[in-house]
């Protein structure tokens, strides 16, 4: 099955530690119930169809998806050249995606197909990826 968005931003938050943000969004599409994570989405910038309307379970595309998770690792600053000729070469996009290559978050093969949309199965395993180190230590048995 796609992710929705509403479940990206919930799963984005919730991996965040749900941060506590008062700000609100501006969405009139959406429940009360989702407004934590979409008050700390709206603060990271998440993207939406439009400045009114999040559109909450219509699938998030992986270019988006990565857009968040980038956005909610810091906006780190922009790594070496990313490897998808199908990616965005200008923007936060470009930034996200250098990011995702460099961070391992994303392997660097094939297409990432950054306006299809995301089955949860690979979101997840991007999100697991941020937590992740790219290169783990061996644990210390002394």
């Amino acid at each position: 099955p796609l992710l929705r968005r509403v479940d990206a931003a919930s799963w984005a938050w919730t991996a965040a530690g749900r941060p506590a943000v008062t700000a609100p969004h501006p969405w009139t599409d959406t429940t009360a119930a989702a407004a934590p994570a979409l008050r700390w989405a709206h603060q990271l910038g998440m993207r939406t169809p439009t400045p009114r309307r999040f559109a909450p379970t219509d699938p998030i595309t992986s270019g988006d998806w990565l857009h968040l998770l980038w956005a909610a690792a810091g906006s780190p600053a922009p790594q070496p050249p990313h490897p998808w000729a199908d990616t965005h070469t200008a923007g936060a996009q470009r930034a996200a995606a250098r990011w995702a290559a460099a961070a391992g978050v994303v392997t660097p093969t094939g297409a990432l197909d950054p306006a299809a949309p995301i089955n949860r199965g690979l979101a997840v395993t991007w999100l697991h990826n941020t937590a992740a180190p790219t290169n783990p230590q061996p644990a210390n048995t002394e």
